[in-house]
């Protein structure tokens, strides 16, 4: 890779883990990338980027607040009428939260509920179950959870 084109460090910041400053970050990439005759495509993207990074850092400060807590069971609802609810999930999956339902119409919204258990131990094996249905999304929760538990091992 020739001079001209290599990769070089043009700003370092440190900002403590609140999402009160994200604006600012995002402000000060798009003033640090002006200089550099970057376009609006490529400054969008790599605002998205930073935002993602920024926001999944201030969510785990927040998750790790919560479970040295003690809070046993975190729940969160994500809007499915968000395009990027998808991404959150994803997200948020990656942190340790699963599948927990779907909750139709609450508050004008059918929401995807997703759930974090700090450390509880679920006795799957007691539960009961009547229909067929219930038995596979039953089923499918169980592996979610146990691919959960391993990720928030991590």
């Amino acid at each position: 890779m020739d001079g001209a084109s290599a990769e070089r460090q043009i700003a370092r910041i440190n900002v403590a883990a609140e999402r009160d400053y994200l604006r600012a970050v995002l402000a000060f990439l798009r003033e640090a990338t002006g200089p550099l005759g970057l376009g609006t495509p490529e400054v969008s993207g790599l605002e998205r980027a930073v935002e993602t990074v920024c926001l999944n850092v201030v969510e785990r400060a927040r998750l790790r607040e919560l479970c040295r807590r003690r809070i046993d069971w975190i729940g969160l609802d994500l809007p499915l009428s968000q395009p990027e609810a998808g991404q959150v999930c994803a997200s948020l999956e990656a942190l340790g939260f699963f599948f927990a339902g779907i909750v139709p119409d609450l508050m004008d919204d059918d929401v995807l509920r997703l759930q974090y258990l700090n450390e509880i131990e679920v006795d799957v094996a007691s539960a009961q179950l009547a229909s067929d249905f219930g038995k596979d999304l039953f089923a499918y929760v169980v592996r979610a959870m146990g691919q959960a538990s391993a990720t928030s091992a991590r």
